[in-house]
């Protein structure tokens, strides 16, 4: 499926990307509900009544491309030997054990077998959600993807827009160490070890040249605390012409704080 990529027309196609700890997984599930939210709570007659959400975590797309079975097994086996692969399943430690060694190389080696195999998989379901809606609505896929610059998959103009969420390394060397256990020393070499790797350390430099279409900053203490300043941002972009590509903003005249006037996240 690579190459010419599939009409999605009646798609919205949003891109989420942002480093480790950002809160860019909360802020792609909150947009979704809050969009089908909106949904469930607005006029039938109104634009704004026909719009639909999804949320297509890559992530777990690519826990697809590691199953027995998958393509991309033997290419893995070819590329890091056969001790990385055991009765058609992926070695994950041993795997690991390579890509995240000294030699740095190997980790691009291993993304260029994976990335073009979740796209093609990112590809099949928007595809499905596109079929099980043919009734004139226009949905907004909200696509979260740590990789998405690096991996080059809106290189054939796929997303409608992609948004970074940023936040200070202080905030999100605090989400790691309360969210995800991680001692402070760890988190921030995780940090350092993704930024080093992936292309998405200048926000700004990517929206002046136009790889990215918005720049929303989630700098609050925690998560749980952020919904009503977060959402409002994305609200306001999601509005805003300027945070998608040009002529391609989705059709929606309005999203509301919340149904009952108080945004709670």
């Amino acid at each position: 499926m690579d190459g010419t990529e599939e009409d999605f027309s009646s798609l919205s196609i949003l891109g989420i990307c942002g480093s480790i700890g950002t809160g860019k997984s909360y802020a792609s599930s909150l947009l979704t509900s809050k969009v089908n939210e909106n949904d469930s709570n607005s006029n039938a007659n109104d634009i704004s009544g026909k719009m639909f959400a999804y949320h297509i975590d890559t992530d777990s797309l690519a826990h697809g491309v590691y199953a027995p079975g998958s393509q991309a097994i033997g290419e893995i086996e070819k590329e890091f030997g056969s001790g990385v692969v055991v009765n058609g399943t992926v070695d994950r430690k041993s795997l690991g054990a390579i890509v995240f060694g000294e030699d740095k190389s190997k980790m691009a080696s291993l993304e260029r077998i994976v990335w073009p195999h979740v796209k093609n998989l990112l590809l099949s379901r928007l595809k499905e959600i596109q079929n099980s809606h043919k009734d004139g609505s226009q949905g907004i896929v909200v696509v979260e993807a740590a990789v998405l610059l690096d991996a080059d998959w809106d290189i054939n103009g796929l997303f409608d827009g992609i948004w970074i969420i940023r936040s200070s390394s202080e905030t999100s060397a605090q989400r790691l160490v309360e969210k995800r256990g991680m001692s402070r020393q760890d988190a921030l070499q995780r940090m350092e070890a993704q930024l080093t790797r992936r292309g998405i350390g200048n926000c700004e430099d990517e929206l002046k040249d136009g790889t990215v279409t918005a720049v929303i900053d989630n700098d609050h203490d925690g998560e749980d605390n952020d919904g009503p300043d977060l959402w409002e941002k994305m609200r306001l972009c999601l509005l805003d012409p300027t945070c998608w590509k040009e002529s391609r903003c989705p059709p929606i005249t309005e999203v509301e704080t919340s149904p009952n006037g108080n945004d709670d996240a």
